[in-house]
């Protein structure tokens, strides 16, 4: 038996299950378990850590592109008002 779960797999064999991951074209083993609950438990303890790392990941790179547009547009006032100095406002 083979149960998919987009790049995850559990698969029956001989002794119980196994949880596998899919890399390329390969299946690399994340864990054995005795029965389908434990696998199945297992796969979705990693799905959640998986998910929510990516996660804040995308969030810290948002949060680093709202601070880099809010120092960009801070230099871009301070330029405009140097040259306003300059060369008075029109």
């Amino acid at each position: 038996m083979t149960l998919l779960f987009g790049k995850y797999r559990i698969t029956s064999y001989t002794y119980g299950y196994k949880v596998s991951k899919q890399k390329g074209k390969l299946w690399s083993i994340l864990s054995y378990h005795d029965t389908l609950e434990d696998a199945f438990n297992t796969l979705l303890e990693h799905r959640v850590r998986v998910d929510t790392k990516d996660f804040l990941v995308d969030f810290l790179d948002a949060n680093n592109f709202q601070a880099q547009k809010d120092s960009l547009l801070a230099e871009i006032k301070k330029i405009k008002s140097e040259m306003e100095e300059a060369y008075g406002k029109r």
